[in-house]
């Protein structure tokens, strides 16, 4: 059994991996793009689109979480 398929009280590891990823990214954002202003990202201000990648990352982990408790059989009585 790989470590990436071990399970803590029945979620994945990488579940966790990725949401202590989720908390390095929201926790440290790049202020300095905010007070220089000049960085854009697709036609945005960076700051701008970093809060945006960042808020998707985050949605996208939480639905990677649940389908993986269901795969697991979590939510069944």
């Amino acid at each position: 059994m790989t470590v990436l398929r071990r399970r803590f009280h029945g979620t994945p590891l990488w579940i966790y991996a990725w949401f202590v990823l989720d908390a390095l990214l929201v926790l440290t954002p790049p202020l300095h793009w905010a007070v220089t202003g000049s960085a854009t990202a697709l036609g945005l201000p960076a700051a701008v689109f970093y809060f945006v990648a960042v808020a998707l990352f985050v949605c996208a982990s939480l639905v990677a979480a649940y389908l993986a408790e269901v795969a697991a059989g979590s939510f069944e009585p």
